[in-house]
This record gives C-alpha cells, structure tokens and sequence, in this order.
C-alpha cells in the first residue's frame, strides 16, 4: 500500500466514524477512534528520514603543517527542501581538545553538495576527522509527533606531519660601534614552519660552531627572531660567517649561515 494510500484510507475511516458508531449512540466511543485516526494519519504524515553521505572525500590524506585542506562532499535526504547543518571536527571528534577546532556549516535548503577547506598551523597525534550531518526538523507547531533530527556520521582517516623550521632569506644584519672596545651586530629575520609551533634559535659567533659550544641565544616569537653579538674592537674592518640555528618544540631543526661586516666606525 502506498504512502498515499494509507493517509486516505485512514482519513476516510476517520470520516464514516461518528455516523456509524452515531447509529448506536456510542458517540465517546466514536470520538475517541477519530482522535486516534488523526494520530496515526499525523504520525504516518511526518516521519523524518535521515540525511546520508553520498560522497566524501579529502583533497590529501597526508599533509604537512602550515598546508591547507579541502573536504568535498554530497548527501542525499528523502525529505524534500529540509535544511541541513554540518559539522566538520578538524582534529577528530573524540576528544575535549578537538571541540575546540571543529566548524559549524549552515546549509541552505535544496543544497546537497559542500566543499570547505581548513588549514592546519600545526601538527597532531593521529586520529580520523570526524564529520557529522543534520538535516532540520519541521517549522514549530507542525505536530507534537515530529521526528526531530536526524543525521549520518562518518570518519576519515588523515595525518598533519610536523615540518623541521628553517631560516630563509633576506636577513637584516647592522653593525655599529657602542664603544672604544666593542662592536654590536644585530641580526633579525624570519622562521618558516607551522604557525602553531614555538622555536629556539642560537647564534655562533664562529663558523662551524655547534649549538653545544659556543653560541648566544636569541628571542623568538610568531615566526620571528632577534639576535644580538658582540665582538670585539680588533675584529672591526673584517667579515665573519654566523651560523643560526633553529628547533621547534617538535625537536625538529634547521640552520643557515649568515655573512656579517663588522663596522670599523663608531655609531652615529
């Protein structure tokens, strides 16, 4: 029997009620099994049905912090022109941590297909993204039988991996006397690696000096650095090699040297 099918023959049932059950001046009787016809043509007329993933699938599955990802999909829902909302947990959905990062997408009614991207500043341990669809119950005051939400839930595997930061060009150095007896060289520059990593950089003064031996520490902060070295008034007049080196908070690690002039002036 078809859908509607039984809504008319329940709501004709309905209909002959109170004259048949009248004839017998059953009249409570008769009221009662109307009230229970509507019911069932109401519940029958507003079954909600749930939305399901047609298709979904990630730009890459393996990325590097720093690089960005696009997920695209398309769902099909029986219920005609509901609204729909999804719910993308880009660092997975298991945890109190990843509620943090996951993106709410109100989609209009009529619309099955989605395409959002996210980009990832840093790396993370390993667990699927989780991405969830709702559609939308009907209007308030429809019926006190309305089915509510319904959704489909799927998971996909993906890896951020941490990148070893380095130091590229250009590379502000300046030079300037401070007294009879020292010469202060500043160096100042960028970090390229995740934005959501933090970083150590050192300076050695010397060439092939090692972090372990002979080297300075400098600040740096949001992918930026700042060195400060000071030599001696005998080496003005000459050029040096600095060597940077850089760590993040991974362990992992980069270098470059930098060529420095030693002024032979004192700073005006």
């Amino acid at each position: 029997m078809s859908y509607k099918t039984t809504i008319l023959s329940t709501v004709e049932r309905a209909r002959r009620l109170p004259t048949i059950l009248g004839r017998t001046r059953s009249w409570p009787l008769a009221l009662g099994a109307l009230l229970l016809a509507a019911s069932t043509a109401s519940v029958i007329g507003t079954t909600n049905s749930a939305p399901a993933f047609t298709n979904l699938a990630l730009s890459k599955t393996v990325l590097n912090e720093g690089e960005t990802v696009t997920l695209t999909g398309a769902f099909n829902d029986p219920d005609p022109n509901q609204r729909h909302t999804l719910i993308v947990y880009w660092h997975g959905g298991d945890t109190e941590a990843s509620q943090e990062f996951k993106q709410k997408i109100q989609l209009p009614s009529g619309q099955s297909t989605f395409q959002v991207s996210h980009t990832y500043a840093d790396n993370f341990p390993v667990q699927p993204m989780k991405v969830v669809l709702f559609d939308h119950d009907l209007p308030d005051g429809a019926n006190d039988n309305t089915g509510g939400m319904a959704s489909d839930t799927e998971f996909l595997p993906f890896t951020v991996k941490n990148v070893a930061p380095s130091l590229p060009q250009p590379t502000t150095v300046t030079s300037s006397r401070v007294s009879a007896t020292q010469v202060l060289v500043k160096i100042d520059g960028a970090i390229v690696d995740g934005s959501g990593d933090t970083h150590e950089v050192r300076a050695a003064k010397w060439f092939e000096s090692t972090p372990g031996k002979v080297t300075t520490p400098c600040t740096a902060d949001k992918l930026r650095y700042h060195c400060e070295l000071t030599y001696s008034s005998r080496q003005a007049g000459t050029v040096q090699t600095v060597t940077l080196y850089v760590k993040d908070d991974e362990g992992a690690s980069g270098a470059r040297n930098v060529t420095v002039a030693i002024l032979d002036a004192p700073d005006s």
